[in-house]
């Protein structure tokens, strides 16, 4: 990057460079700006091309030689480029409205007595190559201006890994040996029980234990009676005793038997997209898109992001959702934990009390989780920790990055 203080760099933008930045800032992606705007999100595109020519982030390192890799562009954007142009322009779009505050190349300290210069025609924003079209390294006849062509490449490139959190070439750190290890312990010895049970309820529906009844049943009717025929008939009267004695016990052992094996057991982590339900026909699930452009503003920090929870009533009655922020807790893989400001589930409604709505049957929403703090670059999924919605839990979420 040159040397020149952000803040100045950032005073030469044009107003269509400001607004493209700001609402990048913000979360939006470029199609998201583009539909706001009623422009196209080529012309976007090109107007952030600008914005990083101007910057510097599509120059080489001097100490390395290398162009940054877009892990670190992206970083230099939401850690320094972003919080200077908000307090340049005091996080109000309006005041975009007077960029450029000074020509670009002149660093002055007060830009009020500088005449901002007439914006200059720009060319046509290039079109943007399709997902199975990959842009050629130099640019091609016709692209102008030549020296713009790199920056645009890179703008190109670092919005891509938002649309690819799902690639499951990505390799995932498993940080819980040892809790999968306890699990699968567990459902051995789980197996072993339910076995040793099943066994003996069929042994005892058998019959295999009626000598120990009947030996005390015979001796007892030898003592008390001196004719053998007596003795025979004893016998054969107490014939259907084991078979009575073991008719009620055979009830109690397989019942049991079937409770404790269709039991569920909860999950540690639940992927994206994965339900969990908190009842039948009614779950939840991580978005693994973050945020919504509709709400942003109301529950993502400056700095911050904004986590979504779907939730999905597929039944024909109604359910009673309830929840606040104190019921949410973020990690990443690190170890680091960051701060919940806000929850909400629609209407910008940030307040941090009790959240309550009733969810009709066959509908679905979305619930917004506002988290302060910067993702550092080495992270490579975030953790999403649930005490309680609607007296279910706790569940925990994953979010791959």
């Amino acid at each position: 990057m040159p040397n020149q203080p952000i803040e100045d760099i950032l005073k030469t933008l044009t107003y269509h460079e400001g607004i493209v930045l700001y609402w990048s800032c913000k979360g939006l992606k470029y199609e998201d700006i583009a539909e706001r705007y009623k422009y196209t999100k080529s012309w976007c595109v090109w107007q952030m091309s600008f914005v990083y020519h101007k910057l510097g982030l599509d120059q080489k390192d001097p100490k390395t030689g290398m162009s940054l890799h877009w892990n670190q562009r992206r970083e230099i954007i939401n850690r320094e480029v972003c919080p200077a142009f908000m307090r340049l322009i005091r996080d109000d779009p309006k005041n975009i409205e007077s960029f450029p505050l000074i020509a670009e190349g002149v660093v002055v300290d007060t830009p009020s007595e500088i005449i901002p210069p007439p914006p200059e025609p720009q060319p046509e924003p290039p079109d943007i190559p399709t997902d199975h079209e990959t842009p050629p390294p130099e640019p091609p006849v016709g692209f102008y201006p030549i020296e713009l062509y790199k920056a645009w490449l890179m703008v190109l490139e670092d919005e891509k890994p938002k649309d690819i959190i799902l690639d499951p070439v990505v390799p995932i750190i498993d940080h819980g040996p040892r809790w999968r290890r306890l699990l699968i312990g567990f459902s051995i010895l789980a197996c072993i029980g339910c076995l040793v049970v099943g066994i003996g309820a069929y042994r005892l529906g058998r019959g295999d234990f009626a000598p120990v009844t009947l030996s005390s049943v015979p001796t007892v009717q030898a003592l008390s009676t001196t004719e053998p025929a007596p003795t025979m008939q004893s016998t054969n009267t107490e014939t259907p005793l084991p078979t009575d004695t073991a008719a009620p016990t055979e009830t109690p052992f397989p019942t049991s038997t079937f409770t404790a094996t269709i039991s569920p057991t909860p999950k540690l982590l639940y992927e994206q997209d994965e339900p969990v339900y908190l009842k039948p026909d009614v779950y939840l699930a991580m978005n693994p898109d973050f945020g919504n452009s509709n709400f942003v503003l109301c529950y993502s920090p400056n700095p911050g992001f904004n986590l979504v929870l779907n939730y999905v009533n597929n039944s024909n009655d109604q359910f009673s959702l309830r929840f606040d922020k104190s019921q949410f807790h973020v990690f990443d893989d690190t170890g680091k934990e960051y701060e919940v400001e806000t929850s909400g589930n629609g209407g910008c409604d940030a307040k941090p009390e009790l959240k309550q709505a009733t969810i009709d049957g066959g509908t679905s929403g979305r619930i917004y989780i506002g988290v302060a703090g910067s993702i550092g670059l080495d992270v490579k999924y975030l953790i999403l920790k649930v005490d309680s919605i609607s007296g279910y839990g706790p569940f925990s979420f994953k979010k791959d990055l």
